[in-house]
C-alpha cells in the first residue's frame, strides 16, 4: 500500500513538472516568435537593452497608431506590449510572465541598397523560468523594409 501511495505521489509529481516545463517553453516560443516577426515586418525599429520600438507599414497600423514597444521589465519579470496612438497610448498587453532575462540587441548596423545606414539584424535573448524549469530561446531578424 505504501508503494502504491509513493508511485501516486512520484506519478502527480511529474505531471506538475511536465506542465510547467510545456508553459515556459510555449511562452518563451511565442514570445519570441511574436518579436522577431514585428521586427522583420518593420519599417524602422529602435533598440535599447529593455526595449524596442517598432513602426510599422502604413497598411499594417490599427487606425491613429504610431508605434509598438514591446518592453522587459526586471522586476515584474514580465515581458509586454504597448501601442501608442496619435494623441495617447493604449493600454499594455502583457505577453509572457515569469521572464527572468530578456536583452535586446545590441543592433547590427550596415547600409541598406541606396547607401543609407539601416539595422540590419536585431538579435533577441529570452529565458522564461516556471518552477525549477527555466528555458532560454534566441532569434534575431532584420527589418526588411529597412534592406530594400
Amino acid at each position: 500500500m505504501v508503494a502504491v501511495a509513493a508511485a501516486f505521489s512520484a506519478s502527480g509529481a511529474a505531471v506538475n513538472a511536465n506542465d510547467e516545463m510545456f508553459r515556459a517553453t510555449q511562452a518563451a516560443r511565442v514570445s519570441l516568435g511574436q518579436l522577431l516577426s514585428e521586427v522583420r515586418r518593420a519599417d524602422s525599429v529602435l533598440v535599447s537593452t529593455t526595449q524596442i520600438d517598432v513602426i510599422r507599414p502604413s497598411q499594417q497600423r490599427l487606425a491613429n497608431e504610431t508605434t509598438r514597444r514591446f518592453s522587459y521589465n526586471a522586476t515584474a519579470k514580465k515581458l509586454s506590449m504597448t501601442i501608442n496612438y496619435v494623441g495617447g497610448t493604449s493600454a499594455t498587453y502583457e505577453m509572457a510572465q515569469n521572464v527572468s532575462a530578456c536583452t535586446f540587441g545590441p543592433a547590427v548596423t550596415g547600409v541598406n541598397s541606396v547607401g543609407q545606414a539601416a539595422i540590419t539584424r536585431v538579435p533577441i535573448a529570452l529565458e522564461v523560468t516556471v518552477g525549477s524549469n527555466t528555458v532560454r530561446v534566441n532569434g534575431a531578424a532584420a527589418p526588411r523594409r529597412a534592406q530594400q
